[in-house]
């Protein structure tokens, strides 16, 4: 079911997951020449924090604002028929 803290839930795991598992090894990627298991690990645990932060700011904010973006959507699905 949509509800705001299964949305809430669910972009706290994306950003933490996805994006960082995404952006974190491709820093590793476009600085680096020769690139070793180490350096990716490294990249994984050095990012970790920024990667916590971020998911959190994204959970405060879909909490915040999802009701507002759960209503237009399902307006939209109504009106269109998606």
């Amino acid at each position: 079911k949509k509800t705001r803290l299964n949305l809430s839930v669910f972009g706290f795991f994306s950003t933490l997951i996805i994006y960082g598992g995404i952006m974190n090894p491709a820093s590793v990627i476009m600085w680096q020449n020769k690139i070793n298991l180490q350096m990716i690990v490294s990249s994984y645990v050095v990012g970790l924090p920024f990667d916590i932060i971020h998911a959190l700011s994204s959970f405060v904010f879909l909490f915040v604002l999802s009701k507002t973006m759960i209503e237009k959507l399902y307006r939209v699905k109504m009106k269109y028929g998606v």
